[in-house]
C-alpha cells in the first residue's frame, strides 16, 4: 500500500501525523491478511486532517481575495446605475450617449472578470 493510496483511500490530509498513522498501519497491513479497505477503516478514527497554520492563512486570503472581487461586482453594478441614470436624465449628444454606453459595457465585461476570479477562487477552496 502506498502513502499516496492510504491518503486517497481514507480521505486524509497529507501531514506529518497522517503519515505516521500510515507507517503504522503499513507493517500492519503487510503482516495481516487486512485488506485495504480494512486498513482505511481502522485508520479514520486516528487522522488529523486539520487545517496547518498556514492552510488557513492561504484560505483566509482567498475568502479575502472573493470578497474584494464581490465588492468591485457591487461598485461596478452601482456605477451602471449611475451612468444609466445619466443617460435618462438629461439631454445628451448622440456622442455622449454612445459614450456611456460604452462605459457600461466596460462595466459588464469588469462584472463578468470579477465573477470568474470569483469562480476560480471558489474553485481553489474546494481542491484546499
Amino acid at each position: 500500500m502506498l502513502y499516496s493510496e492510504f491518503l486517497e483511500g481514507t480521505k486524509a490530509r497529507d501531514n506529518d501525523h497522517n503519515y505516521h498513522v500510515y507507517k503504522t498501519l503499513e507493517g500492519l497491513y503487510m503482516d495481516s491478511n487486512a485488506s485495504k479497505e480494512d486498513v482505511y477503516k481502522a485508520a479514520k478514527p486516528f487522522l488529523n486532517n486539520e487545517d496547518t497554520e498556514e492552510q488557513k492563512a492561504f484560505k483566509a486570503e482567498l475568502y479575502r481575495q472573493i470578497e474584494t472581487a464581490e465588492d468591485n461586482i457591487r461598485f461596478y453594478q452601482t456605477r451602471i446605475e449611475v451612468e444609466t441614470n445619466y443617460i435618462n436624465c438629461l439631454s445628451l449628444s448622440k456622442k455622449e450617449i454612445e459614450a456611456s454606453k460604452a462605459t457600461i459595457r466596460s462595466y459588464r465585461r469588469q462584472i463578468r472578470s470579477e465573477k470568474g476570479v470569483i469562480e476560480r477562487l471558489k474553485m481553489v477552496l474546494r481542491i484546499n
